[in-house]
């Protein structure tokens, strides 16, 4: 498959379920690379074993189409903090996330990244959690609201913090209570402040993403030029010819993805 038209002004995000009936993980196990089977044999159950290949090998086979790279020769390299680069294509920026069953990836030319996803129907201490990780001001919003709508807010408010931390790749993972993202959903520039960076706003956009039910997903990008486009992996098929465009064509930060996550 020939790779999107990846240009300067888009971000493309895309979504796969790691679902892996009929599939065998060894058979995507022998895409990746030594240190990611090292770190896939270190898991001691099956299940996030094999949800961590399939992402691995999903991730590989997207790069492949925008590197024109094969996907067994990609070399991943890692910055002071640990974000991932890919050796040998300075353009390229990518990132990912999963949770349960479902991941989001996001590809950015020039452009650094961070995606996030969670699920929300997880066992949490939401006020404890907050307490430890939001800033005062997200806390104090967080706890006016109903208890009813916490839950939904507080995942917002948590996976556009995770994009944000991620897009900069810096170490702001361990201040997180010194920026703030606004809780409204569908808030594509929902970074309100920054303590450690009082020029955040005009260099960063974090925007909250439509998931499937069930999960909260959120983008942050460098800059405020850009635009996201939607695509989805169909379900289990993984070698490049079968990656194809998403049902989603529009260029909405915060489109909703349809309901049959896994097809």
């Amino acid at each position: 498959m020939k790779a999107p038209q990846l240009d300067n002004a888009q971000v493309h995000v895309w979504t796969a379920c790691l679902c892996a009936e009929g599939t065998a993980p060894e058979h995507l196990y022998a895409v990746l690379a030594d240190e990611e089977r090292a770190r896939a044999d270190r898991f001691l159950r099956p299940e996030p074993r094999r949800r961590f290949i399939v992402a691995r090998a999903v991730l590989r086979r997207l790069l492949s189409t925008y590197a024109g790279v094969d996907a067994s020769a990609l070399r991943f390299g890692r910055g002071a903090y640990g974000k991932p680069y890919l050796m040998g294509d300075s353009r390229l920026r990518f990132n990912l996330s999963h949770a349960q069953e479902m991941a989001m990836y996001a590809f950015a030319s020039h452009r650094d990244v961070g995606i996030d996803i969670e699920s929300t129907t997880r066992d949490i201490d939401i006020e404890g959690v907050a307490r430890h990780v939001f800033s005062a001001a997200e806390c104090e919003t967080l706890s006016a609201l109903a208890p009813g709508a916490r839950r939904a807010a507080f995942f917002r408010s948590w996976t556009r913090k995770e994009a944000y931390v991620k897009a900069r790749g810096d170490g702001l993972g361990d201040a997180t209570r010194l920026f703030s993202v606004s809780q409204r959903e569908d808030d594509d520039d929902s970074l309100v402040a920054d303590e450690r960076d009082a020029q955040a706003r005009l260099h960063w956009r974090v925007a909250g993403l439509g998931a499937p039910p069930g999960f909260s997903a959120a983008l942050a990008a460098k800059g405020r030029d850009w635009s996201v486009r939607r695509f989805v992996v169909p379900m289990m098929k993984f070698d490049t010819a079968h990656l194809r465009d998403a049902c989603w064509p529009d260029d909405r930060v915060a489109s909703s993805p349809p309901d049959d996550r896994c097809r």
